[in-house]
């Protein structure tokens, strides 16, 4: 049945196939994380790969809870039989406690300055802590986007947030929340609050125009679509998130940033035509980082945290 009975993709993936028996068995997410330690969210992640392994909902929710779809029922028999056999090649109980161990003294991450993310270093803190405190490593943390996919391939990062048009085969990535830019200006700006028809967008370029020194790939296209032309020439580029901003409260220039900067740093919206432009924020990282137990512990806890709130 192990040989035969199961698609290829669970038959060489026995982290899998144990995610799946102790849905089946527990029939609840949460008990299922608690058990193998992993967030709610990565659980679910994994149901939903199971899903479409099967094509087939598995768990079907009730008003008794959740229950077994005909097809798991008639898993789940084979399934204890294969996690037996499991158990006889390692102690199945220490997989679910197992010990976080990070491969690496330092972590680095690379991030766009417009997320903000850089600034929540105390959650990096209280990762390292939850997971036995006293772990020797470091972290590292770029406000860039240029190179981070090819420094990912090369291993000199180990986590990537941002959007990129090509995913490389060795590489994996999840969607972590969404973002939404707009042109920013001062609060005193003759432009402040204005609305402007798309037709009159050119009206911008009466002032001159300062942008983040590196933007997602990905931006550019979506403001194409949106705003049917190419993105502002600025006039100077800076990497500081906080300069910018200081600069547009001084001056009469302005700027295109997610809102969550413009609402953070007290600047204020200039709204451009009816329609918002949303870029998904992935987390990337290298395949190969999958054995290493505290990267999958950290990457689970961003993806728990960042998925509750724009980064």
């Amino acid at each position: 049945m192990y040989r035969s009975g199961f698609p290829k993709t669970l038959r060489y993936n026995s982290d899998l196939l144990i995610v799946l028996y102790l849905l089946l068995k527990l029939k609840n997410v949460k008990a299922v994380a608690a058990q193998l330690h992993l967030t709610p969210p990565a659980v679910s992640q994994k149901l939903s790969r199971l899903r479409e392994i099967f094509n087939d909902p598995l768990l079907v929710r009730s008003k008794k809870g959740m229950i077994l779809t005909t097809l798991s029922e008639v898993l789940l028999p084979s399934l204890e039989s294969i996690v037996l056999k499991i158990e006889s090649f390692y102690n199945i109980s220490e997989y679910y406690n197992n010990t976080i161990i990070p491969l690496k003294r330092e972590y680095v991450l690379s991030v766009n300055a417009d997320t903000h993310f850089y600034e929540d270093i105390g959650f990096l803190d209280a990762c390292v802590q939850e997971s036995g405190g006293d772990l020797d490593v470091s972290f590292s943390i770029l406000l860039r986007d240029d190179n981070s996919i090819h420094d990912l391939l090369s291993a000199k990062l180990d986590f990537y947030f941002g959007n990129v048009n090509v995913l490389e085969d060795n590489l994996t990535r999840i969607k972590v929340s969404d973002l939404e830019y707009s042109f920013a200006v001062g609060k005193h700006h003759p432009l402040a609050g204005k609305k402007i028809k798309l037709s009159s967008i050119d009206e911008l370029n009466e002032f001159k125009y300062i942008a983040l020194l590196s933007l997602p790939e990905k931006l550019e296209e979506k403001y194409n679509d949106v705003f049917g032309r190419e993105p502002f020439r600025p006039f100077i580029k800076i990497q500081s998130i906080r300069t910018i901003a200081d600069f547009l409260n001084r001056s009469d220039y302005f700027s295109f940033l997610t809102v969550r900067s413009i609402n953070k740093l007290g600047l204020s919206r200039v709204y451009v035509g009816t329609e918002s432009i949303f870029l998904q924020q992935y987390l990337y990282w290298h395949k190969n980082m999958e054995n290493d137990s505290f990267h999958r512990y950290l990457r689970n806890s961003f993806i728990e945290t960042l998925s509750k709130k724009d980064v």
